[in-house]
């Protein structure tokens, strides 16, 4: 019995999607970020962590709408050591990474951070936590 409640747990674990999981990327490259997750951009010493999905009232793409709606993202960025400074990044309506005149951004510590992008976009058919939430970033230097 000890042995299964190990081997379970094993298991688990290596099952378990970690959130906090650091990816290595690419300053002026688009990425993707999960929700929970944090990447860095080694040669600018920048940690970025997509933090918390502040809001998605975008309308579900089955529906017609009076408005598009708009999601928030909070993105937690490091630069060099200073403290962490929290932002918010906006999506209004159905933008993917092609829409390029759409895309919203926050210039701070000398980058600017584009959101291209921000999925599972809204279905009435189905409900999403943050977790299942990721978005498409680019960050450049300014």
């Amino acid at each position: 019995m000890k042995k299964l409640f190990i081997l379970f747990t094993v298991l688990f674990i290596s099952c378990s999607e970690n959130s906090s999981t650091t990816s290595n990327q690419i300053l002026d490259e688009g990425f993707v970020i999960r929700f929970g997750q944090q990447v860095s951009i080694p040669s600018e010493n920048l940690l970025i962590k997509f933090n918390d999905l502040l809001s998605d009232s975008r309308c579900p793409i089955n529906v017609i709408c009076v408005w598009q709606g708009e999601a928030t993202i909070e993105l937690l960025i490091s630069h060099e050591g200073i403290t962490d400074i929290k932002t918010k990044l906006k999506i209004e309506g159905y933008v993917d990474k092609s829409h390029i005149s759409s895309h919203k951004f926050i210039d701070t510590l000398g980058y600017r951070f584009t959101l291209m992008q921000l999925d599972p976009y809204p279905h009435t058919d189905s409900s999403y936590q943050p977790q299942d939430y990721f978005a498409l970033l680019e960050v450049n230097k300014i």
